[in-house]
């Protein structure tokens, strides 16, 4: 297979990033996270910094096959994937029916050519192409070591073909609670709206999930994914992006003229992703980020035809009340055999042992606020 290196990211933009699109378009794996939308806005914002770009493109005679989509420091040389630290499900690209050779080639790559590096993967989503694909004895082959180490949870609920034998599905309190909520709104406020953000309200309705999400974590003294202004900017170039390209599903809730709640969710193939929320805390009372999260997964079946609801990383207890059952990311680290992969991975174990016990305890003490580094 040929592989061919990029290092500078318009260059390669230029070339490839077409083709990104429509491997991504194809692939069953490919989440949300895998999108030139996703990565081209993540570069943008997150580049630089010390992070320099680098790209391999795997092809198969004269069609391409496969990408990875990476950022390398220039100390340590490692390589990790665009996202990191901002996207729950890392992985690289491939075409469906390449993705053994890619990965295969992408072992033999670290082996050979780019020997002088290890890649850190951190959120190798389960069912995706490197946890699918990247097998031990495969590495033995290409005199590469791969170490893995087990991640977070990431709860997800199986959606069927109609709103009501989804909330069949669901506990009697649950299902009795989703229609009380949101009866219990319309007593109390004259004008109920449920909305989705489109060309003309993305920056209104944007503006508003910003302010709603800092205000519940402030008053948990908290300071929230968008305390500063570079998140804002991120985030807001990024809700853009997925928008033009057809992936954005930011969800609002409005009550008498003003929005209340909005759900920051994603969806591409069969799967919505909820990422993160936002709700006016002084309406606690009236429950308004379950009424909204029904209204979201009942808009993922309706509308998208979503066969799965993917709550996305975190352990936190309301997301099992909507019927959600736990997969778990993998975290691994691959490289040369003899350049420190088995020393680097457990440096790596006792860094995860020691955030996931960080956000354990956040989550005991707030009730969920320690979901994930960006936040909730």
């Amino acid at each position: 297979m040929d592989i061919r290196t990029l290092t500078d990211f318009d260059t390669f933009a230029a070339a490839y990033q077409s083709d990104v699109r429509r491997i991504v378009a194809i692939s069953p794996r490919a989440t949300a996270f895998q999108t030139w939308e996703w990565n081209a806005a993540w570069w943008r914002h997150q580049g630089g910094r010390g992070r320099r770009f680098l790209a391999l493109r795997f092809a198969e005679g004269t069609e391409n096959v496969g990408y990875a989509l990476l950022w390398r420091d220039p100390l340590t040389k490692e390589l990790q994937p665009l996202g990191e630290g901002d996207a729950d499900y890392l992985d690289m690209i491939a075409h469906p029916d390449h993705e053994p050779a890619v990965v295969h080639a992408l072992l033999e790559w670290l082996a050979g050519d780019g020997r002088q590096y290890r890649l850190h993967v951190r959120q190798a989503r389960p069912g995706g192409v490197f946890a699918t694909h990247l097998r031990p004895e495969g590495a033995k082959m290409t005199d590469a070591a791969v170490a893995f180490i087990a991640g977070e949870a990431c709860p997800s609920s199986l959606l069927p073909a109609t709103w009501e034998e989804y909330t069949r599905s669901l506990g009697k309190k649950r299902r009795a609670n989703i229609g009380y909520y949101e009866r219990n709104l319309r007593k109390h406020f004259r004008e109920v709206v449920f909305a989705m953000a489109d060309a003309q309200t993305i920056a209104m309705d944007t503006e508003a999930f910003f302010a709603l999400h800092q205000r519940r974590w402030n008053a948990r003294w908290l300071p929230g994914a968008f305390a500063q202004a570079s998140a804002r900017r991120f985030h807001y170039d990024m809700a853009q992006s997925l928008l033009a390209g057809g992936f954005l599903r930011l969800h609002t809730l409005t009550l008498d003229g003003r929005t209340e709640a909005a759900l920051y969710c994603f969806h591409k193939g069969d799967t919505t992703y909820y990422y993160l929320g936002g709700f006016e805390p002084e309406l606690a009372r009236f429950s308004i980020g379950s009424v909204l999260t029904a209204h979201a997964i009942r808009y993922a079946i309706e509308v998208d035809g979503s066969t799965k609801f993917d709550f996305l990383r975190g352990n936190e207890s309301y997301k099992y009340g909507w019927g959600a059952t736990d997969t778990h990311n993998t975290h691994f680290i691959a490289g040369r055999r003899g350049i420190g992969v088995p020393l680097a991975s457990l440096t790596a174990r006792a860094t995860l042992a020691v955030e996931l016990g960080l956000k354990q305890g956040m989550h005991a003490r707030f009730g969920g606020a320690g979901k994930k580094a960006k936040g909730t």
